[in-house]
């Protein structure tokens, strides 16, 4: 029991599937794979994993959809939520220049090789990977956005193909793989929540690791999360570096 709230769980909407026992839980994926959750899940410390409960886990939507109906709940034929909820707004660039103004200021687009392009205002309007909107023109090949340099506050552009990459190197490393030993373990992993997790090797080492995917990706990013899986349970996941 939680000496806090005093309750003996915490039961929670997302679709995921919690397994074992009271003191050593493991976190897996929903039965309904289109609405699995359990990437958003990662940072869940094994604490909480033990105390949480999913109840949704084991449905798919359109049954949970069906038992709101015969339970009469208002909310049965609300439209899925496709974005944070807590984005009122049309833009997360919005959402993101009222809680820090100071990265919309005008900065430096540079090429792989430090060539100024040209410059742009604010490195909130830009992410990885991003081809259109970038404000540059009269260039022979596409440009993609391969960096995003927030203590200079500038931009880096260049060819797709210098996005691609197959090893993700990561640190902060939240792990519930119980005792699953994290050296050249053959699992899979996946950079975003509605990416199919793709098979590699992931090698841990304390707080830092790497994961060596059997194909190359692009569009990574630092900051963004790597979440490894065996079959459909969640070993952990980290925060990729540059």
């Amino acid at each position: 029991m939680s000496p806090k709230i005093g309750a003996d769980a915490l039961a929670t909407g997302h679709y995921a599937i919690r397994k074992g026992t009271l003191n050593n839980a493991s976190l897996h994926k929903a039965k309904d794979f289109s609405k699995d959750q359990s990437f958003f899940l990662f940072a869940t410390q094994q604490e909480q994993l033990n105390y949480v409960r999913f109840p949704l886990g084991d449905y798919t939507k359109s049954e949970i959809r069906q038992l709101a109906k015969e339970y009469k709940l208002s909310v049965s034929d609300k439209p899925d939520s496709q974005d944070i909820c807590f984005v009122t707004s049309d833009s997360y660039r919005d959402l993101v220049n009222n809680l820090n103004p100071s990265v919309n200021k005008k900065g430096i687009i540079y090429d792989i090789d430090n060539n100024i392009l040209g410059t742009h205002d604010g490195i909130s309007n830009f992410t990885i990977g991003q081809r259109k909107g970038i404000g540059i023109s009269g260039s022979k090949e596409a440009l993609y956005v391969l960096d995003i340099n927030k203590d200079q506050n500038s931009i880096t552009l260049g060819a797709k193909e210098k996005l691609r990459k197959n090893v993700i190197n990561f640190k902060n490393i939240n792990w519930l793989g119980g005792n699953i030993q994290p050296k050249g373990l053959d699992c899979s992993a996946k950079i975003r929540s509605t990416q199919e997790d793709l098979p590699g090797i992931l090698d841990i080492n304390s707080d830092h690791g790497t994961f060596t995917f059997e194909t190359e990706l692009d569009k990574t990013s630092p900051g963004q999360a790597c979440v490894f899986y065996k079959n459909d349970q969640l070993l952990g996941g980290g925060w990729i570096t540059a």
